[in-house]
Parts: structure tokens; sequence; C-alpha cells
């Protein structure tokens, strides 16, 4: 009788890192800075609440595309203000994101929402 090998166990840690770079190029693409009248061409990926929330780690409600000065000189430096403008400019998404930052996830299905992402790449034409 033949045994079958167990499978590769995945190694979370580069699975998350490169989930990381393909989200943040999904937030980036053919996008602006969030902050109105901002035209700056060089955008970051900025978490709305922390990437400790592994459940919205990967959740695009929780990303937006800023500027360099926006996203670091802005919502890290005041970050009353810039929850505020959240708030004021994005209530959906910021309700949303209200009950799912309590969620408690157990496990993490990190190839499913690898998979997921690149699907999503490939469909905008991002490389991988």
């Amino acid at each position: 009788m033949k045994v079958d090998k167990p499978l590769k166990k995945i190694n979370k840690r580069k699975l998350a890192k490169k989930m990381d770079v393909l989200i943040s190029k999904i937030v980036r693409y053919r996008a602006t800075c969030a902050v109105p009248g901002c035209e700056s061409p060089s955008l970051q990926c900025a978490h709305i609440y922390s990437r400790r929330n592994l459940h919205l780690r990967f959740d695009l409600l929780n990303l937006l595309p800023l500027c360099y000065r926006h996203h670091i000189h802005w919502a890290h430096k005041e970050p009353v203000e810039f929850t505020q403008w959240l708030y004021k400019g994005f209530p959906d998404r910021m309700a949303y994101l209200e009950v799912e930052k309590i969620k408690t996830e157990t496990s993490f299905d990190y190839e499913g929402k690898y998979a997921e992402l690149a699907s999503q790449a490939l469909e905008l034409g991002i490389r991988i």
C-alpha cells in the first residue's frame, strides 16, 4: 500500500509578505491619492486598521491609496484628524470596518486569500 506524503507546510510569513506586496499593487493600481485634490503620482498602500488585525490586513475596504505626505505626515502624525476625515468621507466603509474589527479569527486561510488576491490582480492585468 502506497502512503501519500504529507503536503508541504506553507510558510505563513513568506506568504503574508507576498500577499502584502500583491495587495499593495492592487490598491495602487490606476489610483490617485484618496485625499481629494492631491495629484501625487507616488502612492503607498495605507491600512485604516492595523495590519495586526489579520482578518482585516488583506481586506480591500481596510486599505486606501495615499501619497507619502498624506500617509506618513497626516494619517500617522495626526490620527484623530485623519480618523474624522475617514468617517466623514467613507461612512459606509467605516461602519463595515467597525463591525469587522471586533470579530476574532481563530484561523486564517493564507492560501485561499492569496488565490483570491492573485485572481483579482490578474483580472486587472497586474503582474504577480
